[in-house]
């Protein structure tokens, strides 16, 4: 009779230590699926779901920690914009699906044209931002037509269909000069809409055209102003340095947005 007590006893113990250990695992096993909730969580907050490329927001959030890297620790990196020029004639004759795997192919193209340390986005539905980090005018000018390169040789087969694609690139350094991050953006993209007007064009130029500005110095309800812009053109790459004229106190260029009309060259 003892011997069977303790071996009643003997296979309680070995239950009870066996839920114990079955309740264990069943916690660490909803830690580690929180955990992996809350990763996705915040690779989706951050990422675009269609190419898997970083967000608007993301890129705008290292684009301020360039910004401030430059002011900080004298430091010059650069901001692509991209714009691709004929993506709706996709969409219109192949309907959105494709469109959609035109973006992702591109997605690939573009960073296999860039750095490893750079970082590519999506900020909207036909336009892609790059950041170059600790990378002189030089080199980004080169990195730029690079990937407008390989995007002009691409060519995107649906069905029975092919098409050739091309992109509009506003280059802009991030120095100690950059004041925020729509200010250097809203130059990148008004790069980008200038080489829409002159493409297959090479050389440094510059342009007289009208913006609305948002400046400091002058009264902030002046509608526009016309500005300078000494422009490098590397065949549908445009590096903007904006300079006020006509103007009797010195001004900062917080931002450049909305374009109007075609620009004009003066020399």
């Amino acid at each position: 009779g003892a011997l069977v007590l303790i071996s009643g006893a003997f296979v309680v113990a070995l239950v009870i230590r066996q839920i114990v250990r079955n309740e264990d695992a069943l916690y660490r096993g909803k830690e580690l699926a929180v955990e992996e909730i809350a990763q996705q969580l915040t690779w989706q907050a951050s990422h675009d779901a269609l190419t898997g490329l970083i967000n608007q927001r993301e890129f705008e959030r290292r684009l301020g920690d360039l910004i401030e890297s430059a002011r900080t620790e004298s430091k010059q990196h650069a901001l692509m914009y991209m714009d691709l020029d004929n993506f709706r004639a996709v969409t219109d004759t192949c309907g959105h699906t494709a469109g959609d795997e035109l973006l992702r192919q591109l997605a690939t193209v573009m960073q296999a044209s860039m750095r490893g340390s750079d970082t590519l986005a999506r900020l909207g539905a036909d336009e892609f931002g790059g950041l170059l980090e600790a990378c002189p005018l030089d080199q980004a000018v080169r990195i730029a037509n690079g990937v407008r390169e390989a995007v002009r040789d691409f060519r995107f087969i649906w069905q029975d269909k092919a098409f050739g694609v091309s992109v509009s690139t506003g280059l802009v350094t991030i120095d100690g000069a950059s004041v925020n991050v729509s200010g250097v953006l809203a130059m990148a993209v008004s790069g980008a809409r200038v080489t829409h007007y002159y493409k297959d064009v090479e050389g440094w130029f510059k342009f007289r055209a009208a913006f609305d500005l948002i400046l400091t110095g002058l009264p902030s309800n002046r509608p526009s102003t016309f500005v300078e812009i000494g422009l490098w053109l590397g065949r549908s790459t445009a590096y903007l340095g904006v300079e006020i004229v006509n103007s009797r106190k010195p001004v900062t260029v917080i931002a450049v947005d909305h374009f109007k009309g075609s620009p004009e060259i003066i020399g």
